[in-house]
């Protein structure tokens, strides 16, 4: 059975005392962890409250939220959560004001889709940066 460094995620071997990697000292219920169903990204964090702040916030255009609880001191999370604001808020703004113009109507709505659409993809990026760990674009 494998266990995870509490402090780094490295992967350590069972009848270590340390970690091979940052030398902190294993405590004895770090191999409940997997047992539990949690992995070294959640760091001893709650999943499930770390899949509500992944998930839930994201519809409001607060990305990021998860990877923040998760690791407060990475800018990871931070990065999402801007970047979504501006292409959520942006988007919705050129989307739903109205023009005079039917052709300036037309632009800005079209510029608002692409926008929310963009904030959709980083929207999926989130999901699977803080629930899965798997890391794509941002870091």
């Amino acid at each position: 059975m494998t266990r995870y460094c509490p402090k780094c995620g490295e992967a350590v071997p069972t009848n270590s005392i340390t970690c091979p990697k940052c030398y902190t000292k294993m405590p004895p219920e770090t191999a409940k962890w997997e047992d539990s169903g949690q992995n070294y990204s959640t760091k001893g964090k709650d999943r499930t409250l770390v899949k509500l702040l992944t998930i839930l916030p994201g519809f409001f255009g607060l990305l990021g939220l998860g990877r923040i609880y998760q690791e407060p001191k990475s800018q990871i999370g931070y990065k999402y959560l801007v970047l979504g604001l501006i292409l959520f808020y942006v988007g919705n703004i050129l989307l739903f004001l109205p023009a005079v113009e039917f052709f300036t109507a037309a632009i800005k709505t079209l510029l608002g889709i692409i926008l929310l659409l963009l904030y959709i993809g980083l929207f999926l990026l989130s999901i699977l940066d803080s629930l899965l760990n798997i890391h794509l674009f941002i870091r």
